[in-house]
Parts: structure tokens; sequence; C-alpha cells
């Protein structure tokens, strides 16, 4: 996630979840009781699946996370739709990719195997998610 404003967000009891194609059935990848932490100005804030219950990662990225999935089900498959919630349960952003049916305008594409979908300029949101969204060949989690 990337924080565009000048001052700092407080994450405390935040939502992240995933809404999977076609039963449109959200579930959290993290719960209010597990989302912590402070997206700095200008800064960006890294979630990453679990470690695997045998101790190998899922996440195999440079940068270093900020937060990990809560949820057991954390893998975000084509056709899914991503939603983040205030802790008073407001939806703040959401980006629907391929079929999904929950979107913003149009959905973005599905990204392919070793890709993935980043804002276009930091921060860009013109709530079309095929505006503000590109299919990146080098994902960069964390820039």
């Amino acid at each position: 996630m990337y924080n565009p404003n000048d001052i700092d967000i407080n994450l405390e009891s935040f939502e992240l979840k995933k809404k999977v194609f076609p039963s449109g059935k959200e579930s959290n990848l993290v719960s209010s009781g597990s989302f912590s932490g402070t997206i700095l100005a200008h800064r960006f804030f890294l979630i990453v699946p679990p470690q695997n219950s045998d101790g190998t990662e899922n996440y195999t990225g440079l940068a270093t996370p900020d937060l990990r999935y809560s949820g057991t089900t954390f893998a975000i498959a084509s056709n899914n739709t991503v939603l983040i919630y205030n802790k008073e349960g407001v939806l703040l952003d959401k980006v629907g990719f391929g079929t999904a049916q929950d979107f913003e305008t149009m959905p973005i594409a599905n990204p392919t195997t070793g890709k993935s979908i980043e804002r276009k300029i930091l921060g860009q949101d013109t709530d079309d998610n095929s505006a503000d969204f590109i299919i990146s060949d080098m994902p960069t989690p964390g820039q």
C-alpha cells in the first residue's frame, strides 16, 4: 500500500479483504485484530503472505514486510477483488481484476505468473481500476 498524503496513517484495526469470483464472498487477508502499524507519509507499507507451517516462505522479495496476512486462505487468484476498510468499516479503496464482479468503473486485467498489479503514478486514484493500475513485468513490492 502507498500513502500519498502529507501525514502518517495509523492502520490499527483496518481490514484487508479479498472477494472471490464468482461467489462474491469476502474473506480476510488481514483481520482488524491483526492489522497494526503506520504508513508513513509518502511511503509504502508491504503486506505479504504468512510462512507455511513448515517455516518455508511464501514471500521471497527483497523488501522487508511490514505485516503478514492473518488469514489462512491468503492466495489472491485471478478474477478477485482486494478491498481495504478503515477501523470504522468504511471501504477506502479496492481493485478488481479479470472478470471480478466488484471493481471501480472497469477492472484491470488479470496479472500472469510473475507479474503484479500496481498503481500507475504513486497514489493515482480516478476510481477506475483499468485507468489507475498497470500490469508490471517486474514486481517491486515496497517500492
